[in-house]
């Protein structure tokens, strides 16, 4: 079972989510543009957990070990919920920008 690879991939693309939400919050005053590029690469990372979450849960239902399977699904579940809350924040920040601009 690949649990450890499909862990890590989703734990990146959270992470890189929470950096461009991060960079977009700073630009939002000195540079606006800046601050757009930052939602757009936010919500492909929150696009590209979507994927890696329903890549993770096929192969996690190849196994026979139910405890494992409903462990793990509950553990894929809770990051890719995170980077939901993340594409809402992109999203926040997004209509701040179009209201300021």
């Amino acid at each position: 079972m690949l649990v450890g690879l499909h862990l890590e991939k989703m734990a990146g693309a959270l992470y890189t989510a929470t950096q461009h939400i991060t960079l977009a919050v700073e630009s939002l005053r000195h540079m606006p543009n800046g601050t757009h590029e930052h939602i757009i690469r936010a919500k492909k990372s929150e696009n590209l957990m979507e994927h890696l979450y329903r890549e993770a849960l096929a192969e996690l239902f190849k196994t026979s070990d139910v405890m494992a399977v409903l462990k793990l699904r509950e553990i894929y579940r809770h990051l890719s919920n995170a980077a939901d809350r993340g594409d809402e924040a992109a999203d926040i920040i997004s209509d701040i920008l179009v209201k300021n601009t």
